[in-house]
């Protein structure tokens, strides 16, 4: 650039450093912040007056913004001066998360005329469109996903559910010719075909075929018989276990033992991102804990089985859309909510373990969405979310206690966290009444166990209870494992299930 400048000096760059969000892919902010120190003669024009957004929306994104140490000072202004204050709605989990949002987007549909095209809900992973997505199909609320497959489309979501099905029903042929070589078993394409020719002549289902495989079967080789054996010995193991077991028991034993979680745990992003969709899918799945198998699992799968029906119903017409914060850059909305405003999420726990540099990123990822709203900005923060399949407590945002208390109005639900516990700092001009969409956790869950009754845990195996209290946060249990001593549990963080002496 120096070379091809150096005799008319006119090389022009324009651009927006606080809105460098993509160093996976190798930008790097400081290209345009050293422009000045490589051209010394520049002529520098900062171009802060925004057409897009109202003034306090541009307050928010600069209160934020500002924290970052790398960054060209400026700070956006605009004519609309006057607008809707940004509002921050802290619920109890991602489910109330969604069911917030489709209350609010409905609200502002009847009250103020705002069509579904015009709303917009960004968010940090592609799993957490998952509980939008069911939410908004259940409620009859048109949506657009973009960039992305939806949640029941998505490879890895698909093979978990067929391993979840042919536990149910081995006779599932679909199911299993989906996953008998996932992850990869040595069983090829023409092993199956032949199993099946196979199966079609016996008049059995694949599964049941290579559960009955025997040397006559010359069809196929030494090395595709016993990898068929071998699967056909893991599936009547895992259906054993799905009539015992709960079904976040039984789903964390498919992972393990079928070798999935390990095929996707390879230390690759990609493979992190499919994990994540596991996990959230999983934490579906503990919603069934208190149900006793095989019911749970039944009633999970005809649950995903209606909403993937109603998924494939597709309206043409205009909806929200869902999109990620860095597919969201460039494009605008007059209703933005980001969700997920949590310690882990965004900021993104990979960013936390990049140190500064990588607070700064999230950062500016955060000013990206906040940017893109033109008339109303709706942040959100959950009190737990199913991070890593099982309910965890979410401890809010560090960006969200970077912005000034007057500059918010804030909704809390029943069961969510107050504003004290929300932010360190600020205060608070004005409540707003949040929506009842969810009971108090308490309430949510009465007293399951009594002593004496005896239990199992994934980890700990079976055990006796010797005491359970009702405590504000829910139901407390002190129990004595036969191999495992004296252990304390919420029952509310801990998959356990009763055990009926037969």
């Amino acid at each position: 650039m120096k070379i091809l400048g150096a005799k008319h000096r006119n090389v022009t760059v324009v651009g927006d450093d606080d809105q460098a969000v993509y160093a996976f892919r190798g930008a790097d902010v400081r290209n345009i912040l050293s422009f000045e120190h490589d051209f010394p003669d520049a002529t520098k024009v900062v171009l802060e007056q925004n057409y897009r957004s109202t003034q306090p929306i541009l307050d928010i994104a600069h209160a934020v913004i500002r924290n970052n140490s790398e960054r060209a000072a400026k700070r956006l202004w605009t004519e609309q001066s006057i607008g809707e204050p940004v509002r921050l709605i802290s619920v109890y989990d991602e489910r109330e998360e969604a069911l917030a949002v489709g209350s609010e987007i409905e609200n502002l549909i009847g009250r103020e005329g705002v069509t579904l095209a015009e709303c917009a809900v960004l968010y940090r992973t592609n799993a957490q469109s998952r509980a939008f997505e069911e939410v908004f199909l259940r409620r009859g609320i048109p949506y657009q996903l973009v960039g992305g497959l939806r949640f029941y489309d998505r490879r890895e979501v698909k093979d978990v559910l067929a391993y979840l099905r042919l536990c149910v029903n081995p006779r599932d042929a679909v199911s299993f010719a989906r996953v008998v070589n996932t992850p990869r078993r040595k069983i090829g394409d023409r092993s199956v075909a032949e199993l099946e020719k196979l199966a079609r002549k016996k008049g059995l289902a694949p599964l049941e075929a290579a559960q009955r495989l025997d040397e006559g079967d010359q069809a196929l080789g030494p090395a595709a018989m016993a990898a068929l054996r071998g699967f056909a010995t893991l599936m009547e193991r895992l259906s054993g276990d799905a009539q015992r077991v709960p079904l976040p028991v039984l789903l964390d034993r498919v992972l393990d033992e079928t070798g999935y979680r390990e095929m996707l745990q390879d230390g690759t992003q990609e493979g992190a991102e499919r994990w994540a969709n596991v996990l959230e899918l999983a934490g579906l799945a503990a919603e069934y804990s208190d149900v006793p198998p095989p019911d749970g699992l039944v009633q999970f799968l005809e649950n995903v089985a209606l909403v993937s029906d109603v998924d494939t119903m597709r309206d043409e017409a205009p909806g929200v859309t869902l999109i990620t914060l860095h597919q969201v850059k460039g494009l605008e909305f007059g209703v933005v909510f980001i969700a997920g405003m949590e310690e882990g999420l965004l900021p993104h726990s990979r960013a936390l373990e990049e140190g500064d540099a990588g607070i700064a990123e999230e950062r500016r990822l955060t000013y990206v969405g906040i940017t893109r709203a033109r008339r109303r900005l709706y942040l959100l923060h959950a009190f737990r979310r199913h991070t890593y399949g099982t309910p965890q407590l979410a401890e809010a945002s560090r960006f969200l206690g970077e912005i000034p208390g007057e500059m918010l109005e804030v909704q809390l639900r029943p069961g969510a966290p107050s504003f004290g516990d929300v932010r360190a700092s600020g205060t608070v001009r004005r409540a707003v009444v949040g929506y009842a969409t969810r009971p108090n956790p308490v309430e949510l869950a009465p007293q399951r166990f009594s002593e004496g009754m005896r239990i199992g845990h994934q980890r700990y195996g079976e055990g006796t209870v010797l005491k359970s209290t009702m405590t504000r946060s829910g139901e407390e249990l002190v129990i004595k494992f036969d191999d495992h001593g004296v252990k304390i549990f919420a029952v509310a963080d801990a998959t356990l299930w009763p055990i009926v002496e037969r």
